[in-house]
């Protein structure tokens, strides 16, 4: 059946300022995004890369604001893009985007919605969404679900490419878990932030 997916509205002012391709996609730091995605096409060519999780080591080391940019990115070049919120402890692509949405990931992991029916999308922009309504209270029993398994089974078959955006991988299982459901994982590092032993600690866990 079809599935009708509503379309969010972009308000600037309720963006976070880290979205530089939103508002300005003509800006110097929009290059790095763009890279990232030839970079991305260019291993999707040799072999599988679909559905990539993007992490990072620690909390607040960029990989939303990552995530978010590079599906902007991928989505003006003609694809089909979708991206999952992971983070069902602290979800912030929502948020991030303006948006405050009805269902989610947790509510089609719990099996109240079809995760189809959850989706978003952003006006005048091929990037799908399917965010997180609300905090879960068992996250990692739902991301080890079979459900999950079988649901980005299903998504495949729309999309050309699949960003999930994971809690870091210290201290919870839940980023090794959506690792393991990737083609590829991509480890967003912020100058500065995390100890070396830490990242080679993040990097052994994956």
């Amino acid at each position: 059946r079809q599935h009708e997916v509503p379309v969010e509205p972009i308000v600037l002012a309720r963006l976070h300022p880290r979205l530089v391709l939103l508002p300005d996609p003509q800006a110097a730091e929009c290059e790095q995004y763009r890279t990232l995605r030839t970079q991305l096409f260019h291993t999707a060519e040799r072999k599988q890369t679909q559905v990539v999780t993007i992490t990072s080591t620690l909390a607040g080391e960029g990989k939303t604001s990552t995530v978010i940019n590079l599906g902007l990115a991928i989505a003006q070049s003609e694809k089909r893009v979708l991206i999952i919120d992971g983070d069902l402890r602290r979800p912030n692509v929502a948020a991030y985007l303006g948006v405050k949405p009805k269902a989610g990931l947790g509510d089609a992991l719990r099996g109240e919605a079809n995760p189809l029916d959850s989706l978003f999308t952003l006006e005048g922009h091929e990037m799908y969404v399917l965010a997180v309504s609300r905090e879960s209270a068992n996250p990692t029993e739902l991301l080890s679900s079979e459900r999950l398994v079988e649901m980005i089974a299903e998504l495949r078959s729309y999309f050309d490419f699949i960003l999930i955006d994971s809690p870091p991988v210290l201290p919870f299982a839940d980023a090794r878990l959506l690792a393991n459901l990737a083609d590829a994982v991509m480890l967003v590092l912020r100058a500065g932030m995390a100890q070396y032993e830490t990242v080679e600690k993040a990097i052994d866990a994956l």
